[in-house]
C-alpha cells in the first residue's frame, strides 16, 4: 500500500521557517533543500509577504551563502538594504511625532515597529514593518488629534466624525493616521475590547522601559507584556504571518532574563493561559526556543489544543491560496478558558463589531451627525461587499 501521507511544509516553506530559528537543529534539512535547488521566486515572495527577507538573508548569507545562487543571494541583499533604508526613515518619522506629542502635553509609547525592532531583535534593520503603532493615555486623545492635526497628520475618517467622545465610543481601540506614506496608528487600547483579554493600561504605563532608537532613549512596553502582547496578536490573526511567530522567537532568545512567573501570573489573571502556551509551543516547534522556565509543565496537552495548533501550522502559508480554513471565531473560542470570556466575546462581538460603524463606513459617505443612525444601515452593505470581494482576492497581509 502507498504512503499516501504528504509533508506539512514544502522545502520552500522549510527553508522560509529555517530562516527564523535561532538554533541549528535544522541546517542540515535546509543545506539539503538548497542543494536539491528550490524555487527562488516563491522564497523571495513568501519572504516579503511574511516580512521576513532580513532574517532569510543574514542567515543565508552568513550560513549557506555557498549553496545559493548569487544573482538570488544578490536579491535578497537588494531587498535588506531596501528595508533597512525604510526602517531608518520611519524610525525618523516616529520620533518626530513622539516629540509632537511631547510637546503637546501628551504622554506616548511606541510598541512594536521599530521599537519591537530593537527590543527583540537589537538590531533596527533585521525587522520589517509598515506602520508605526503608538500607545496614548484615553483622556489625551483631543490634545492628540489637535497638535497631528496641526502639524498635517490627516486621520482616515472624516470630518463630522472629529471628536473625542464619538471615535473612541466607535472606533473602540485606535486611530489610523496615513501621512507621506507613513501609516501611523495612535492606541488607547492594546486590543479591542470583543477580545475579551482585560489588559490594565495602567500596568503598561508603570511597566514600561527604555529601548536606544536612532541615539534616543524611547520607552515601550516591557518585554514580559510583550509577551502575551504578541501571543494574544498572533491569536487574534490565526498566527498565519510568520514575522509574528519570528517577533516571539527573537523576543525570548534576546531577553534572557525575562521574568517568566510574572508571565504566568498575569496570562492566568487575564484568562489567556491557553494562548500563552499556544505562542511558546509555536516558537518551541518551529524557532527553536527552548521551553521557558517550567513553561512546558504548563502547556495544555489536551486533543483540542493539539487540534488548534494543526490547523494553524496548515495555514502558515495560506496566502498562497487567498482563503481561510478556519473560522476566527471557532478558532478563538476553543483557546479561552473561562466561561465568561467567551460570552464576552459573543456580547462585545455583536455591540462592538457587528452594529457600531468605524472609518471604513464613514468613508463611503459623510453625513452630518443629525444621520449618523443612517451608517448603521450603510454598515451591512459595506460589510457584505467587502466579503465578496475578498472570496476572490488574494489575502495580503498588513505587516506590523
Amino acid at each position: 500500500m502507498k504512503d499516501t501521507h504528504q509533508p506539512l511544509f514544502t522545502p520552500e516553506q522549510e527553508l522560509l521557517l529555517w530562516s527564523i530559528r535561532v538554533d541549528h537543529s535544522k541546517d542540515q534539512r535546509a543545506a539539503e533543500i538548497l542543494s536539491a535547488g528550490v524555487d527562488w521566486n516563491y522564497v523571495r515572495e513568501n519572504a516579503i509577504q511574511h516580512g521576513i527577507i532580513p532574517l532569510l538573508y543574514k542567515r543565508l548569507k552568513n550560513e549557506m551563502s555557498d549553496l545559493v545562487p548569487s544573482k538570488e543571494l544578490e536579491e535578497l541583499r537588494t531587498l535588506f538594504i531596501s528595508n533597512a533604508v525604510r526602517n531608518l526613515r520611519m524610525t525618523q518619522q516616529l520620533i518626530k511625532v513622539l516629540d509632537l506629542l511631547a510637546d503637546a502635553g501628551v504622554e506616548a509609547i511606541p510598541f512594536k515597529g521599530p521599537a519591537l525592532a530593537v527590543q527583540a531583535y537589537g538590531d533596527l534593520s533585521m525587522r520589517s514593518f509598515c506602520d508605526l503603532d503608538i500607545l496614548i493615555h484615553e483622556k489625551d486623545f483631543n490634545r492628540m488629534y489637535l497638535s497631528l492635526e496641526k502639524a498635517g497628520y490627516p486621520p482616515d475618517y472624516p470630518v463630522n466624525l472629529r471628536t473625542e467622545a464619538k471615535f473612541i465610543t466607535y472606533q473602540k481601540k485606535n486611530l489610523p493616521i496615513s501621512y507621506q506614506g507613513t501609516h501611523l496608528e495612535i492606541h488607547w487600547r492594546i486590543t479591542e475590547r470583543f477580545l475579551s483579554v482585560p489588559f490594565n493600561m495602567d500596568r503598561f504605563w508603570n511597566n514600561a522601559c527604555s529601548v536606544s532608537l536612532n541615539n534616543r532613549n524611547i520607552c515601550t512596553l516591557s518585554p514580559e507584556d510583550m509577551v502575551i502582547v504578541l501571543c494574544v496578536h498572533g491569536t487574534k490573526h490565526l498566527w498565519n504571518n510568520i514575522k509574528w511567530l519570528a517577533d516571539l522567537v527573537q523576543l525570548i532568545s534576546n531577553n534572557p532574563d525575562l521574568q517568566w512567573q510574572e508571565i504566568h501570573v498575569q496570562a492566568e489573571e487575564l484568562g489567556v493561559r491557553r494562548i500563552l502556551s499556544l505562542g511558546l509551543y509555536l516558537v518551541h516547534e518551529h524557532g527553536g526556543i527552548n521551553y521557558p522556565g517550567d513553561s512546558k509543565q504548563r502547556l495544555i496537552h489536551d486533543v483540542n489544543f493539539k487540534n488548534i495548533v494543526n490547523i494553524l501550522e496548515t495555514n502558515f502559508f495560506h496566502v498562497q491560496s487567498g482563503k481561510l480554513e478556519v473560522a476566527s471565531p471557532v478558532f478563538y473560542l476553543k483557546l479561552r478558558e473561562r466561561f465568561t470570556d467567551k460570552v464576552h466575546y459573543f456580547i462585545y462581538t455583536f455591540t462592538d463589531r457587528i452594529i457600531p460603524p468605524n472609518y471604513l463606513d464613514f468613508k463611503v459617505i459623510s453625513l452630518p451627525d443629525s444621520l449618523f443612525p443612517v451608517y448603521v444601515i450603510i454598515r451591512p452593505f459595506r460589510l457584505l461587499k467587502d466579503y465578496c470581494q475578498k472570496k476572490d482576492t488574494p489575502l495580503v497581509l498588513k505587516c506590523e
